[in-house]
């Protein structure tokens, strides 16, 4: 029983550390706010990203149209 013991005193400071090291070491820390601002932006460059590649669609629908009536 001695050897559990000795593994949960030795790993709980080296635990601790790295928490500690993983809070102080945190590169950006964003406000809800700027989440939401991040997240409305991104919302609205996937929808024009969406709409562009469903134009380029129509366009190729309309150069198959041409192409197989008259030959």
């Amino acid at each position: 029983m001695g050897k559990p013991d000795l593994t949960r005193q030795i790993s709980k400071p080296i635990m601790e550390a790295n928490r500690r090291g993983r809070e102080d070491h945190s590169r950006v820390t964003l406000t809800p706010d700027m989440i939401m601002h991040i997240l409305r932006l991104h919302r609205r460059q996937a929808l024009a990203y969406i709409e562009r590649r469903e134009n380029l669609g129509d366009v190729d629908s309309d150069d198959d149209d041409d192409d197989g009536g008259g030959a």
